[in-house]
């Protein structure tokens, strides 16, 4: 007696071996010389092609994890002489390409994810513990891996370009040793951007920034076909006193690739001596919103603050 299930309707070639407890549903076929191992579930609409090894616990062929799934008929295919390793799991197509497809001679590593309409093609290997999203084409003899020691991503141009008086300038030099001195993760922006501190020594400042990133499209689809992201900004922001102890500073992001404004805030700063208060609006953008403040300026009591804030808030 077998402790296989293996529908009637499924077709299986001749010298294929089926572990104990593998799972053949119907519409199911299987070539010659196939080797499915202990635990493996085969769902209907799988076309598994010859000399294919299947390792235990691996799901084939399983609904798509895909709200716009009706429950069409679909396939997965799966190439000769392929390797599909431990709990690997393979989402049969949906209507948009009505398969899922493995080419020859591929290793699927284990616990490895391919999802619904992708196209995997011959000679490919994906190491362990990928998961490769909906309607990916990963061209022949590629290896697709995950927690290696290190790679080009990104790179990225900036620039910055600071208008101000000769002694606001020297001033805008002290602080940045200033905040060097005392660092704390709370600094590291102004470390690096020293232009967008509120400063009340410095009457005014006006800062042009130009951002230019390429970025590597590492999920790469149908619908995001391109091998890099690009993007390019420009950030216009100043601040000017109009009293001894009130400054108003604003800050506008501009991308150039579709020339529009993307975010912009505006700041109402009250130098208080040993506090600080300010009012906070961001009126463009995803994170609009506001902030109201009250901070100490000591070192000693830096933790004693005030914050009124609507949400969603990043400030």
């Amino acid at each position: 007696m077998s402790n296989n299930y293996l529908h009637p309707d499924s077709i299986i070639g001749k010298n294929t071996t089926l572990e104990p407890f593998s799972y053949i549903d119907a519409d199911v076929e299987i070539g010659n010389n196939c080797w499915i191992g202990n635990n493996v579930t085969i769902y209907s609409g799988a076309r598994i092609g010859d000399n294919v090894r299947i390792f235990p616990g691996a799901v084939i062929s399983s609904v798509p994890q895909d709200l716009k799934f009706g429950g069409e008929k679909t396939t997965v295919n799966i190439g000769n002489n392929s390797t599909i390793r431990e709990y690997v799991t393979i989402s049969r197509g949906t209507e948009d390409k009505m398969t899922t497809s493995i080419g020859e001679n591929c290793l699927i590593m284990a616990y490895s994810h391919i999802a619904h309409d992708c196209i995997i093609d011959n000679n490919c290997v994906i190491v362990n513990g990928v998961q490769i999203a909906g309607h990916v084409k990963v061209n022949e003899y590629a290896i697709i891996e995950r927690g290696i020691l290190g790679r080009f991503t990104s790179l990225n141009f900036a620039t910055t370009i600071t208008l101000t008086s000769k002694e606001s300038r020297e001033e805008l030099n002290r602080a940045v040793d200033q905040i060097g001195n005392n660092w704390n993760a709370d600094y590291e922006y102004f470390l690096l951007h020293p232009e967008q501190a509120i400063n009340f020594k410095i009457p005014w400042k006006l800062s042009l920034s130009h951002n230019y990133r390429v970025t590597v499209n590492q999920s790469k689809s149908v619908f995001n076909p391109d091998n890099y992201l690009l993007l390019q900004t420009i950030m216009v922001s100043g601040d000017v006193s109009f009293t001894k102890r009130w400054k108003l500073a604003a800050r506008t992001n501009i991308d150039l690739e579709d020339f529009a404004i993307t975010n912009t805030r505006l700041t109402l700063s009250r130098n208080l001596h040993c506090w600080a208060m300010s009012f906070n609006w961001t009126p463009i953008g995803t994170n609009k919103s506001f902030l109201f403040s009250i901070r100490s300026n000591s070192q000693l009591f830096r933790d004693a603050k005030l914050d009124l804030r609507k949400p969603p808030s990043f400030l």
